[in-house]
Formats: structure tokens, C-alpha cells, sequence
């Protein structure tokens, strides 16, 4: 098998860089099922239980931090055996023709994601930790003495980290037994939504204003006309009469719906309605693209600074949850 070099340039919610990062790749495109690899399945967490967590942190005036893995992937085993060319800048004089045998798995194996989740969990699981929330396999709980708890969600090689101080810093020493681990303080951004904790008000805020800023500039939209609602009344979609003659339009209108879509689940529940109605039939019928983006995207610059507000109340010892979306055409 053959490898490479990648390299990537790391920026936080605001677009600013804050490292260069160079990864050795195996080209992995040219594995055999059942010969150089079996299970590829690797779970991560969902939107939804971010949103949940971050509600019961509002209410119940938790901490929220965040770490990273270093070099996630080259912590699992790998059951098979591959060999692997030397990478570029390493080879090593006289023996340029011997390959190397991976005893690790490495980015780009199609196995590597697998094996780093199983060797993740039978270490959360040495720690105490169990599977917390029905549905959603990324998800860890560990309850201490007192009643406390706490909860981890699992993002690849990104760990968000929601209990007290205490014992958040107690799992951080844990962990980096294991692991070497970048502590990153309170969670400020995690998947593309900068969060803002007002532990006074108990409100969370998510924002995911350069994530929509981007999407706009790479869908050449960043200086259309917004507008206050996203699909008005009485509008009617027309499938395009040349149906399947631009699959290059298909694509670019799959793109713009899939775009939508996380904007949707993260910050923007107020363009569910349209993107459902938009993607029912994307596929096998492309509306005019003329009309179609401007449907969307024109409503986004316009609360392209407004957030999606977490809240819990409590009201006679029960606990109502509250999200207000403070969008131009619905106010607070």
C-alpha cells in the first residue's frame, strides 16, 4: 500500500487559523474487504444530544470543556496484517525497497476509525464510564459519589466534557495517562457552532455565522439580497423541464441542500420547513436553479448574527425546556 503526505490548515469559528497540521495518509482506496480489513462502522455523537447537553448544563449551572486526542487513529490496533510503503521524507539509506509493517492503524486505512472507537471505549470503560444516551453510541456517563455526574460526548478524536470542575479535571489527569491529550478549556466552538455560556441568565448561545458566511462565498451567494422569510407564502417550485442533462447542477443543488441541512440541525430550526420541502425529490427532479438557492440562502444573511437560544426553566420542581430562535420575522 502506498501513502502521503496531507497537509491542513486549522482555523476556529471565526476563521482565524490557529495551527498547520501535516498527516501521513495511507492511501487506503486500495484495501481488499475481508482481506485487509472487516468492520469499517466508527460512530460519532449527533446535534441533538449536544443540544440536550447543553440545556441541562444552562439549567443546572454545569461545566462544558473540550479536548482533543492527538493522533487519534495511531492509538488502535489493527487486527490485520499490511504492509505500507516508507513515507516520503523518511525512507531510510540502502533500504529504500523494504516496506513497513503496520502494527497501528493509520489515517486513511478504511478500518482505522473502527479500531480507534473500540480502543476508546474499553478504555472509557476501565475509567467507569458506560453508554449514556439510547441511540447514540458516542455518548458516556459516569456517576460519582454525591450523585454527580458526568458525561462525555465523542467526536472522532474530539471530546466534549459536561459535569463539575472537579471532576472534569480529575477525567483530564485520567486521560492523558493514555492518550496525549490538548486541553482546550471551556468549549467555545465544537463542530463548526460557537457556543456562549451565560451562567448568570443560565442561557446557552449557538452561533454558526461563519460556517453560513462560508457556505455562502463557496456557493458564490455572499452579496445576494437577503430577505426576512425563507420561503414565502404561495411560492411555487418548478422541476427543471431539462431534467438529468446537468448532472454538474444536480450535484452543486445536492451540495447547497446538504449545506442547509447542518445549518438546519445546528442554529436555523426556522429553515426546517423549506429544506424539507426542498429536498423531497432532489435527485430524480432539480427545480430551476435560477430560483432554488435564492429560496435559502437569501434568508440567511439576514440573521446571519442571530443565535439559537438554549434555556431551561423550572417551574413547580419540574423542568421546561425552552428554545427560542430570535430570527428578524419572529422576534423575542
Amino acid at each position: 500500500m502506498k501513502c502521503r503526505w496531507v497537509y491542513l490548515t486549522k482555523h476556529d469559528t471565526h476563521g482565524d487559523v490557529t495551527h498547520y497540521h501535516a498527516c501521513l495518509i495511507a492511501k487506503g482506496f486500495s484495501q481488499t474487504a475481508f482481506i485487509d480489513y472487516e468492520e469499517t462502522f466508527a460512530p460519532i455523537t449527533r446535534l441533538d444530544s449536544l443540544r440536550l447537553l447543553l440545556l441541562l448544563t444552562a439549567n443546572f449551572d454545569l461545566e462544558v470543556h473540550h479536548i482533543n486526542i492527538k493522533s487519534a487513529y495511531l492509538n488502535g490496533d489493527l487486527d490485520e496484517e499490511i504492509y505500507m510503503d516508507q513515507p516520503k521524507g523518511f525512507m531510510v539509506p540502502g533500504q529504500e525497497s523494504k516496506v513497513c509493517c503496520l502494527k497501528k492503524a493509520l489515517y486513511g486505512l478504511k478500518q482505522a476509525g473502527q479500531q480507534w472507537h473500540t480502543h476508546l471505549h474499553g478504555t472509557l470503560k476501565g475509567l467507569g464510564f458506560k453508554k449514556n444516551i439510547s441511540g447514540d453510541v458516542s455518548n458516556f456517563v459516569k456517576h460519582h459519589d454525591g450523585g454527580d455526574l458526568l458525561i462525555i460526548l465523542v467526536y472522532v478524536d474530539d471530546i466534549t466534557l459536561f459535569g463539575t470542575l472537579n471532576d472534569i479535571q480529575a477525567f483530564k489527569t485520567q486521560i492523558a495517562t493514555y492518550y496525549k491529550v490538548t486541553a482546550l478549556g471551556e468549549v467555545n466552538h465544537f463542530l463548526g457552532l460557537h457556543i456562549t455560556h451565560d451562567c448568570l441568565n443560565k442561557t446557552l448561545t449557538i452561533n454558526q455565522s461563519h460556517y453560513i458566511q462560508r457556505m455562502l462565498t463557496h456557493f458564490d451567494m455572499s452579496q445576494c439580497h437577503p430577505v426576512y422569510t425563507p420561503f414565502a407564502v404561495g411560492t411555487q417550485l418548478e422541476v427543471n423541464p431539462d431534467e438529468g442533462s446537468e448532472s454538474s447542477l444536480t450535484s452543486c443543488y445536492q451540495q447547497i441542500i446538504g449545506s442547509l441541512m447542518y445549518t438546519m440541525l445546528g442554529s436555523h430550526p426556522d429553515i426546517c420547513f423549506t429544506v424539507n420541502q426542498l429536498s423531497n425529490d432532489n435527485v430524480g427532479a432539480v427545480f430551476m436553479q435560477e430560483n432554488i438557492a435564492d429560496l435559502l440562502t437569501k434568508a440567511l444573511p439576514q440573521n446571519l448574527n442571530h443565535f439559537l437560544v438554549q434555556k431551561f426553566n423550572i417551574v413547580d420542581n419540574s423542568i421546561a425546556g425552552v428554545m427560542i430562535s430570535p430570527i428578524d420575522y419572529s422576534p423575542l
